[in-house]
């Protein structure tokens, strides 16, 4: 169901998940991204940077699908 992905499903450099982050954060993209690793966590700054200069306006799931799980 998503068109991106970080790669980051195993621990990757830094450099690996900011590429694939740059190749899949795009308009009306769904776009995973796993928060499990170090690498992700140290680069929540530059991932919002790139995400603030596309002027990207990242969503849930639920706010997505129109959907609520409570």
């Amino acid at each position: 169901m998503w068109q991106g992905s970080f790669e980051d499903a195993t621990l990757v450099p830094q450099q690996a998940l900011l590429a694939a982050a740059r190749t899949a954060l795009l308009p009306g993209s769904i776009v995973l991204g796993h928060g499990n690793h170090p690498t992700v966590t140290h680069l929540f700054g530059q991932l919002q940077e790139l995400i603030t200069q596309r002027r990207l306006d990242p969503v849930t799931v639920d706010e997505l699908l129109g959907t609520s799980r409570c």
